[in-house]
């Protein structure tokens, strides 16, 4: 492949990152020319994220087989936040509206061992 059909592709892979709705960070990015039936060329997008599971004593642990949040790059996916008092397997109270600040607190304390608060929320 010459130079300049490899500086048109990354040209194509960047105009299709530009209309996608992921986010992506560009460092991440490797455009990977191929053969298709040894004729054309197409580009492929190989993106790369690492992930981290994040885990905090201050919230109950999961219930599950899940982990209460991942980091992926800049983005945190928070899980299964319930009204439990940590450390134990209660609720805090019958009444929903001291049971949704109670799943709130805890959803706050896994947003701050992932470095974020309520207002990096989407």
């Amino acid at each position: 492949m010459t130079a300049a059909r490899a500086l048109a592709l990354r040209g194509v892979s960047n105009r299709l990152l530009a209309t996608t709705t992921s986010v992506v960070r560009s460092s991440s990015l490797r455009v990977t020319p191929s053969k298709t039936r040894g004729v054309s060329t197409r580009a492929r997008l190989v993106c790369a994220a690492s992930k981290e599971i994040i885990s905090t004593d201050s919230a109950p642990g999961a219930v599950g087989p899940y982990s209460q949040a991942i980091k992926s790059g800049n983005l945190l996916f928070v899980s299964g936040c319930i009204p439990l008092v940590p450390g134990t397997t209660e609720f805090n109270s019958e009444a929903v509206e001291e049971q949704t600040d109670q799943a709130l607190k805890n959803m706050g304390e896994i947003l701050k061992a992932g470095g974020c608060t309520f207002d990096d929320v989407v």
